[in-house]
Order: C-alpha cells, then sequence, then structure tokens
C-alpha cells in the first residue's frame, strides 16, 4: 500500500495564473469524457515474428475547447525517454523520471485510466485564466509497472504486491476510474479512484487506486491466473471509492468471469454441455456498459477458432452457441499460439499474434486486434 498525493494544480504553460496567488481565482472541476484515447504504438517485428523489445507510441491523455485555446495533453514514449506534453495555445514537455528520479525508458505500453480539468477562472473579469489537466494512467517495463499521476509535478509510483514490483507485465485493462473532487468546498482536492487488471504470462493483478496504491494477486480457487491473453472489461463505477466492476478474462484453456463489488468473486464461464471453452481469440461486450451501484448484468459474445458463444450474466451465467441460419457452428480459423510474444493490451486496445487457417487454404500470419484504447 502506497500513500499518494492528491494531484495538484499545474497551470498550462501559455496560461500563467495561479490560483493561490489571488483571492479572485476559483477552479470550476470539470470531469473527462467517458471516451476512447486516440493513440499509435509501434512495436518491432524480427524475422516475421515478434521481437520482445522496440515499443514507441504517443496516447492523447485528454482535450477541451478552453476559451479561445485548446487544451490538451498527451504522452510519448520512445528510446529516448517517456514525455509528457501540454498544450495551451503553446507546448511544454516534461520527462517522465522514475520514483528513483532516473529517466522512464523501454516503456511497453501505457494504458489510461481516468482524467479530468480544472478551469482557472477571475470572477472579476469571467475570463479563464489556467487550465489544469489532471489524469492517471499505467506504464510499464520489462521489470516494473507503474502508476502515473498528472496534475501537479508528475508523479511516478511503483505498483508493487508485498513490496515486489510487477515484472513481465504483457496488458493492462481498466474496470473502471474517475478522477473525482474530493473537496466538500470551493476547492479541488483532485483524487484518482481507479481499479485495473494488469497480467503478466504467469499470473494477474487487480491494482486500485483511492489514496493509496495496492495490487493484489487474482486467483482461482487459489491457484494463479497464467496465460491470460485478454480481459474485456463489462462496465463498473468507483462511486465513493469503492470498485463495483464486471469483467471476462480468457486464457488458452478457458474463461473467466470476474465481479468485484463486496470482494472479489472469479468463477468459470462454460459451454453449453459443461465444458470449458479453449482456444478463444476475442470477447466482445454486446450490451450497454454496467454502470455500478446493483445488480450486475451483461451480455458478450465469446469466439474461439471453431465456435461463436453468446453468454449472459443475469443472477447465473447461460451460455448459448450461436449458430448459421440453418444450423452449424460459426467457424472462425484463427489460432492463437499459447503463448503469443505480441500480445499486448492497454485499456481496450488489444493485439495479439495469430493465424488463419481455413480448409483447403494455406495458412495465414496475421494479428488479431479488439476494441479501443
Amino acid at each position: 500500500m502506497k500513500p499518494f498525493h492528491r494531484l495538484l494544480q499545474c497551470a498550462f504553460a501559455v496560461l500563467t495564473a495561479s490560483a493561490s496567488a489571488r483571492a479572485d481565482l476559483i477552479e470550476q472541476f470539470v470531469p473527462g469524457q467517458r471516451d476512447c484515447a486516440p493513440c499509435t504504438w509501434f512495436q518491432t517485428l524480427l524475422g516475421g515474428g515478434a521481437a520482445p523489445n522496440g515499443h514507441s507510441g504517443v496516447m492523447q491523455i485528454a482535450s477541451m475547447p478552453v476559451g479561445t485555446f485548446l487544451a490538451s495533453g498527451w504522452l510519448s514514449f520512445t528510446p529516448q525517454g517517456t514525455f509528457l506534453t501540454l498544450y495551451g495555445g503553446g507546448s511544454s514537455t516534461t520527462e517522465i523520471l522514475t520514483p528513483g528520479g532516473a529517466p522512464l525508458s523501454d516503456v511497453r505500453g501505457a494504458a489510461l485510466l481516468a482524467t479530468a480539468f480544472g478551469i482557472i477562472v477571475d470572477t472579476g473579469s469571467g475570463s479563464i485564466v489556467g487550465v489544469t489537466l489532471y489524469s492517471g494512467m499505467i506504464l510499464w517495463t520489462p521489470t516494473n509497472t507503474y502508476l502515473l499521476l498528472t496534475g501537479g509535478i508528475p508523479t511516478v509510483y511503483d505498483i508493487t504486491v508485498g513490496g515486489v514490483p510487477i515484472a513481465g507485465t504483457r496488458g493492462v485493462a481498466r474496470l473502471e476510474a474517475a478522477v473525482i473532487d474530493t473537496d466538500p468546498g470551493i476547492g479541488v482536492a483532485a483524487t484518482l479512484f481507479s481499479g485495473a487488471v494488469v497480467y503478466t504470462p504467469s499470473k494477474a493483478f487487480l491494482a486500485l487506486t483511492g489514496g493509496v496504491v495496492t495490487a493484489s494477486e487474482l486467483l482461482l480457487g487459489g491457484v494463479s491466473i497464467g496465460g491470460v491473453r485478454g480481459v474485456t472489461a463489462m462496465g463498473g463505477s468507483v462511486a465513493g471509492g469503492f470498485l463495483d466492476s464486471g469483467s471476462f478474462l480468457w486464457t488458452p484453456s478457458r474463461v473467466l468471469l470476474m465481479l468485484t463489488g463486496g470482494g472479489i468473486s472469479i468463477s468459470e464461464v462454460f459451454d453449453p454441455v459443461g465444458g470449458s471453452i479453449a482456444n478463444v481469440w476475442g470477447i466482445t461486450r454486446q450490451s450497454p456498459l454496467y454502470p455500478g451501484g446493483g445488480f450486475f448484468q451483461g451480455m458478450a459474445t465469446v469466439i474461439n477458432d471453431t465456435k461463436e458463444h453468446l453468454v449472459i450474466v443475469s443472477g447465473g451465467v447461460s451460455t448459448t452457441e450461436v449458430t448459421r441460419p440453418g444450423g452449424g457452428s460459426i467457424t472462425s480459423n484463427v489460432s492463437v499460439p499459447p503463448s503469443s510474444s505480441l500480445l499486448r493490451q492497454a485499456s481496450g486496445l488489444t493485439m495479439m499474434f495469430g493465424s488463419w487457417n481455413p480448409p483447403g487454404s494455406p495458412a495465414m500470419r496475421g494479428t488479431v486486434l479488439g476494441s479501443i484504447q
């Protein structure tokens, strides 16, 4: 458990007023919209296979028209390091450092959790004199998994389990998150409340924030969950600092349903005859996002190389096969290796190395892409 400071005020470069400098300045808190985060992500390929290193990317954190300005912020990770750029009529770039003060290099991916804006207004003139971008995101390298907070000096926290860093992260899935103003008065005390699944080749973890940073291993019947290929978030809520969410996780051999809220519940989803659903290469949400705060209900399609299943969660879990109009399975002929070195997930964006091999056709190597960042 690691405490972290609230996301402190830091105006964009060309909007220079400070709320503490004059009594007639107030900050209006604007929660971020629930939307996709535009991103561009590169990973090297060597000899037709996936290389374990060589990543670069740019991810938008948030953007918003503010008066005559467009306020925006984005994260860049390259071989030169990791950088935060803020724009508000002009741009200012800050290098992101590890908790030990070293350049944050060899970042393999970034997952945005939540954002909000603080709009600083001069009450005398009504003009906007400053903008603050509050945000939280998870970044990972081969040896560590970090939480990055913006809103003052960008601050990085090491996400650990029992004091041990999470190494070898392959994916991060945002379950639900929000930056919430916890100041009951006219001031702003922006606090990140979030829940995310972090997974490595051998284990999966639930990382939580809300004044502190915690992470714990996810277990199925007391056993580590290894080989996770992806996580499909079904929605949720962090109201009151309490994570209430639903999600599906899948491995080469099974599909799991995870519910949070009053504890963590993980159970296997079976096919219509009671068997494990193996070789899944994708799960797509088919219901509105679960709003949280009540009884979880959700619907998703689960697809492997030979069949497509519809899973409905509403009090219990029911699974039926989706068939062609005249009967017979809907067969994709897509296969993913048990250990895909191309596998990456950031929030809802997934990519995996796979192959496509319909009967009578030569096998085709390809990439499985899913959802949005």
